[in-house]
């Protein structure tokens, strides 16, 4: 007689309570094995947009652009702004374009004041323009 001839054929022994197969599997669910590595990765796979440098042309239309809502300032007129604002995170930025009206060029600050209290960098500044006359609220 071998070492295990008397077990050898007995039936396999069931366990007193099966677990679920969702509780089995957890055992080879993914854990974090590194803590705030899935936003790293979401971080450095955001886009960003990089400064456009504009042109000699495109620096005066928006030097006289600049200069036409000085002139009208008090009269508070509606403006449609696009600008870049620098990411603080990363390298780059994004363009933003804001509809609003003009409070205040302050050239002291070298800011561009809307009524609503955003503030815009003038050295930020892309394109500015006036809506047409008819599509004032």
């Amino acid at each position: 007689m071998s070492r295990y001839e008397d077990i050898l054929h007995l039936p396999r022994p069931a366990p007193a309570v099966e677990p679920a197969p969702w509780q089995r599997g957890a055992q080879f669910s993914p854990f974090a094995a590194l803590t705030g590595f899935d936003q790293v990765v979401a971080e450095e796979g955001r886009l960003t947009d990089s400064p456009i440098e504009l042109g000699e042309d495109a620096r005066l239309a928006l030097d006289a652009a600049l200069a036409r809502l000085k002139e009208k300032e008090g009269e508070r007129p509606q403006v449609v702004l696009t600008w870049f604002c620098p990411d603080s995170r990363k390298a780059g930025g994004s363009y933003i374009t804001s509809l609003g009206r003009l409070k205040k060029l302050d050239e002291a600050r070298q800011l561009l004041v809307l009524t609503s209290g955003e503030e815009i960098p003038l050295g930020q500044l892309f394109f500015v323009q006036e809506p047409a006359a008819g599509a004032e609220d």
